[in-house]
């Protein structure tokens, strides 16, 4: 399924013309009276979540006027007929400018290509979707000269570290059989899990740090590509009339990106995940809470046993892992207007122009997982400098704990890492984003010292 013999020898050359933006005082938004959920948009957003999944599953996000338009109508005619796609290209530019292992700059990003298709929107049957995605990685990226865990760009993690091949990362059929219930099959990959609206983008629109964007506990058990099945149940919400979201994963975890992954081993080893979000309105103002637990059959290496391995040479004893997350977000300022049944909910919040809180947490176990805990909590939100309605920012410290069965191997590992990261995303023209970025990460290796990293980034919807 990978179109590894095309190599596309594609470098982006930006020249990244960054201004500087003062963010403007909070001090008005949270003075704003909560605004309580009214009857009409319950019903509204309640109704909008049993369309047979049209809501929750809205196909790629790009540009509403890419770089290369319409095509003379043929992407809205498309569109009317249930075929919506995006080409967008992703440009970083980062360098270790103190401490780290090496100061040094890089230049790195990824070409996607998605599209989905409605079978509603073509008029021929009610609630199904086939989503594709097919992308690649090019260039370098300072990873590794940075020498910190998590790595300061989670762009070059994916599909799989300096490997330039084209990979289908998504190919997946959903069919919504009520307006409550749907199945999914085929290939998927996981960053669509564990999302947060004021903290995901995968790298592309956000935060570059991957400790701000998923659980990095989940980075042992969960590959970047699955192949499997598994359901998408709206279920009743304690905090709203609008429904919650129960997403139900079961898939074959042994995927290489770059392979179909059918062969014999096919299902050997086995991985399980649910994922349950909650849409809340608390002060009246939209948010979110979600929950998720995976578990990998694999055998991992027990870490409590590494030194009767190396030391005894007895052989150490294997077992599964499993992670558990927790991440939020909370607006406490919404603009006048913005906050509506049709924009202010769920999988549309990104949207909102205004400021929300969010933070994560992961913890797993510490005899299998070298990660124990990870932490994030941080500041988002979008246009809150006047005549600058799409521009974006965030800021955020997070923190972590190795498990002491690694850090206790030697005097060179650290028992915590920790970091911040701090973006703003000026949207130059409709198709046009570009990023200034920094960073500071503490590493868990004792000789190495703190990296500082700068870093700007552009984003072209083609």
């Amino acid at each position: 399924m990978t179109v590894s013999d095309i190599r596309l020898p594609l470098r982006l050359a930006a020249a990244l013309l960054v201004s500087a933006a003062a963010l403007m005082p909070f001090a008005e938004a949270f003075a704003q009276e909560p605004v309580e959920e009214t009857p009409e948009q319950a019903d509204a957003a309640a109704a909008s979540a049993g369309n047979l999944g049209s809501g929750l599953l809205s196909g790629p996000r790009w540009s509403p006027e890419p770089l290369t338009g319409d095509w003379f109508g043929a992407r809205s005619w498309l569109a009317d007929h249930g075929l919506t796609f995006g080409i967008n290209v992703v440009n970083t530019v980062q360098g270790v400018v103190d401490g780290g292992r090496t100061r040094e700059w890089d230049n790195g990003g990824s070409l996607y290509i998605e599209s989905q298709f409605s079978s509603d929107r073509a008029g021929l049957w009610p609630g199904g979707f086939l989503d594709f995605r097919l992308e690649r990685q090019f260039g370098d990226f300072v990873n590794k000269e940075a020498g910190t865990f998590p790595v300061v760009n989670m762009i070059g993690l994916f599909p799989e570290p300096d490997d330039n091949s084209f990979v289908i990362s998504k190919l997946m059929a959903t069919q919504f059989v009520t307006e409550w219930l749907g199945f999914f099959i085929g290939r998927f990959d996981t960053l669509d899990g564990d999302t947060n609206n004021l903290a995901s983008g995968r790298g592309r629109t956000g935060f570059l740090n991957p400790q701000l964007a998923f659980s990095p506990n989940s980075v042992l058990t969960t590959p970047y590509v699955l192949n499997g099945v598994g359901a998408i149940v709206f279920t009743p919400n304690p905090f709203l009339e609008r429904p919650a979201t129960l997403s139900l994963v079961f898939a074959d975890p042994q995927v290489d990106p770059g392979d179909s992954g059918l062969n014999n081993n096919f299902f050997e080893q086995q991985y399980y995940a649910a994922e349950w979000r909650f849409p809340t309105r608390f002060f009246g103002l939209p948010g979110s809470q979600n929950v998720s637990y995976n578990y990998n059959t694999k055998e991992f290496l027990q870490l409590d046993d590494l030194t009767k391995q190396f030391i005894t040479r007895q052989k150490s004893s294997d077992s599964g892992a499993g992670v558990f997350s927790y991440n939020f977000h909370q607006y406490v300022y919404v603009e006048p207007g913005q906050d509506t049944a049709s924009i202010g909910y769920d999988a549309d919040q990104e949207r909102l122009q205004g400021v929300g809180v969010f933070g994560r947490v992961g913890y797993s176990d510490a005899d299998v997982n070298p990660i124990e805990w990870s932490f994030a909590l941080g500041l988002a939100g979008r246009g809150i400098i006047p005549t600058r309605d799409d521009d974006t920012f965030g800021i955020a410290p997070y923190w972590g704990r190795i498990s002491r069965n690694v850090s206790d191997l030697t005097d060179r590992l650290n028992r915590n890492y920790w970091g911040f990261e701090a973006y703003y995303n000026i949207a130059l023209t409709p198709w046009l984003h570009v990023t200034p970025d920094f960073q500071v990460t503490e590493p868990f290796l004792d000789g190495v010292d703190t990296a500082y990293v700068v870093g700007f980034r552009a984003k072209l919807d083609l």
